[in-house]
């Protein structure tokens, strides 16, 4: 048995996974990493070839991935100026002020939301998602693979809304641009992007730079 995301593979492709049951009783649990980042809909192709070399028409099924990021756990946004006398405003609440670990390894660490972030871009522009999601997809940093591109809204979560140009830490983010960062596609099939020079999201597909993150719900 072999699984795709697009085209059927070659028969001597190493991929094929043996099988000892029969075609027509075959039952057994495979693993299979998504090669796409982020939320919405995720297709899985099989095909199966006999031992004459034979390849079946493929067979598919799809589920709808979501990450969870209703639960995630927000900082506060470290504004901590007050500039109206009307409290509500982010200056007056203090629960959960932002906190990071730098991991001395080229990623940081955010304690508050558990994400571990890619603490420097690669000072690359990128053109479309599609080209975003790769260069995360292929990432190896602090001794990990599993990077990916983040949701807008855990993007939002390293906005530090006293900066500006750029509105984040930059004690621990180092080179950060004051430019849009790109977003994956959520479940609605929408992506997006945040502007790190004033830390506001757009859901245009307009983001440049990137900022891989791995962990998460």
């Amino acid at each position: 048995m072999r699984q795709s995301l697009k085209s059927p593979p070659a028969i001597t492709n190493k991929g094929w996974v043996r099988s000892s049951f029969s075609p027509k009783e075959y039952s057994e649990m495979v693993s299979f990493t998504f090669s796409s980042s982020g939320e919405g809909s995720k297709t899985v192709y099989v095909w199966f070839k006999d031992e004459e070399g034979n390849v079946s028409n493929s067979t598919k099924a799809s589920i709808s991935y979501s990450l969870g990021h209703d639960r995630l756990v927000w900082p506060d946004t470290g504004q901590t100026t007050s500039y109206t006398n009307t409290f509500g405003e982010d200056h007056d609440y203090t629960i959960k002020a932002p906190s990071y670990t730098d991991n001395t390894d080229g990623t940081i660490t955010d304690n508050i939301t558990g994400l571990i972030w890619q603490k420097e871009d690669d000072n690359t522009s990128y053109s479309n998602l599609d080209r975003a999601g790769i260069y995360c997809d292929n990432l190896e940093l602090g001794g990990q693979k599993d990077w990916r591109l983040p949701h807008i809204k855990e993007l939002l979560t390293i906005v530090n809304a006293v900066n500006g140009n750029p509105a984040i830490d930059t004690t621990y983010f180092i080179g950060t641009k004051g430019k849009s960062y790109w977003a994956s596609v959520n479940k609605d099939g929408i992506s997006g992007s945040v502007d790190f020079y004033s830390g506001r999201m757009s859901y245009n597909a307009d983001g440049t730079y990137v900022r891989c993150l791995r962990g998460g719900l």
